[in-house]
């Protein structure tokens, strides 16, 4: 194989990694199309559904990462980003927290109820809407509709 072959190949690769990254750095379209862009997970302690599920990412590979993060309950989060690696951003909350869903294990959940025994906080188990509620023997969560809930969390974050 001759070595001009290898040049012109070399040349147009060269010339094809300039080109995109001149488009990505004077186009935000193109650059989301070829790199991706960040997606809102999470905002003031809920789900944001339609993007979590367009991301195929679970409750537990979630949940699973913002324990790693030492995280004990949504509401000291002010919002989680999946970025374009995959990776999710987190935004902590600085001073003030909120009662929120807590991120237990799934074998914790087992402890989630449809009936509410006691009155006050409780989170829904799957979006975590917060609502202040009166014993119930069912409840659907007027987000989801839904209607497994948990005591909602208030700790503080400890780092």
């Amino acid at each position: 194989m001759p070595l001009s072959h290898a040049v012109i190949v070399f040349g147009v690769v060269m010339g094809l990694y300039w080109l995109f990254n001149y488009l990505t750095e004077i186009s935000p379209k193109f650059s989301d199309w070829m790199e991706g862009k960040d997606v809102l997970l999470l905002h003031q302690g809920r789900l944001h559904w339609a993007n979590f599920h367009a991301q195929n990412l679970t409750h537990k590979e979630l949940f699973g990462e913002l324990r790693q993060q030492q995280v004990e309950h949504l509401g000291q989060l002010k919002a989680v980003y999946s970025e374009a690696t995959g990776e999710p951003e987190l935004v902590f909350l600085r001073r003030r927290r909120r009662a929120a869903r807590p991120v237990h294990p799934p074998q914790e959940l087992a402890r989630a109820s449809e009936t509410i025994a006691t009155a006050g906080l409780h989170a829904c188990v799957n979006c975590g809407h917060v609502l202040d509620a009166q014993p119930a023997p069912a409840l659907a969560c007027p987000t989801c509709r839904e209607g497994h809930w948990l005591p909602a969390c208030t700790a503080r974050r400890v780092t």
